[in-house]
């Protein structure tokens, strides 16, 4: 407990134990990654920028505040740290599926940042505590600490990088020969525009663009049959052959598929055969 208060002590005269700046960076890396997701919803989905800001504002504002705590304070700081970055761990477990999608900037940036600065707020502060305990305190970075810090965020700038040029250059579009005839379906602000997709049985090709800033798919379970689009991009769903009825369409990504009512299941549309 003596080498503990002793740690806190020089803590406060901006001494901090080692792998302290590691523990900060993975909250501010949390942070900033919800800061660029926030600021693209804003700039690209108006409709839905209110709900999104509204999940992700809460816990970027948790994350600088921890991040500056355990950068000012002592040990009880550490353990907040660890303990908000667990608990962003449970809450958006969900965004380290960004990382199959480095075409799709914005699920790349959380697949990346998230995950990514979890590990660092956990590990970091978990060391932190250790180094404090065993008196490793320091007034400037160690060298080992310095060369972690530098090397993880020239991978995270180097990965984005790859990942913008991936969006931006391998949009894809849908011949204007084939798509002549199909219905169009337009995702957009997190929704299916039309609500109610109608298709002759005769043609029942959709051209399915994505008009949002994330990625989406539009799939029909019932007759095993999903496009995967990403955004600015286009796409051909063929579904010659399906019996006439109604049907319910959704995007997996953020729907849930296990209810029927597209109305109550998020990102789903009606889709009807005739």
């Amino acid at each position: 407990m003596a080498t503990i208060a002793g740690a806190d002590q020089l803590a406060g005269e901006r001494s901090r134990p080692v792998y302290t700046r590691v523990q900060v960076l993975g909250l501010l890396l949390v942070a900033a990654t919800l800061l660029v997701v926030a600021a693209i919803a804003i700039a690209t989905e108006p409709a839905a920028a209110g709900e999104v800001v509204g999940f992700i504002g809460p816990i970027a504002a948790a994350a600088l505040l921890t991040a500056w705590m355990a950068w000012r304070f002592g040990t009880w700081a550490r353990i907040i740290g660890i303990v908000v970055s667990l608990g962003v761990a449970f809450m958006m477990f969900w965004t380290v599926f960004g990382l199959a999608a480095p075409d799709s900037f914005a699920d790349f940036v959380l697949g990346v940042g998230v995950p990514t600065g979890i590990l660092l707020g956990v590990g970091g502060g978990i060391a932190a505590l250790v180094a404090g305990r065993r008196g490793r305190i320091q007034a400037g970075p160690a060298r080992g600490e310095q060369r972690l810090v530098r090397g993880i965020l020239v991978v995270v700038a180097v990965a984005l990088a790859v990942s913008a040029v991936l969006t931006i250059f391998g949009r894809t579009s849908v011949d204007p020969a084939l798509a002549a005839g199909a219905t169009t379906v337009d995702m957009s602000d997190f929704e299916f525009v039309p609500a109610v997709i109608e298709v002759d049985a005769s043609d029942p090709r959709l051209v399915v663009t994505n008009s949002d800033a994330f990625l989406h798919d539009l799939a029909v379970p019932a007759l095993d049959a999903i496009v995967r689009v990403t955004p600015g991009s286009s796409d051909l769903l063929d579904l010659t052959g399906a019996a006439p009825g109604t049907y319910t369409a959704y995007c997996t990504l953020h729907s849930d598929t296990r209810v029927a009512d597209p109305t109550e299941a998020g990102m789903a549309a009606t889709l009807v055969i005739r």
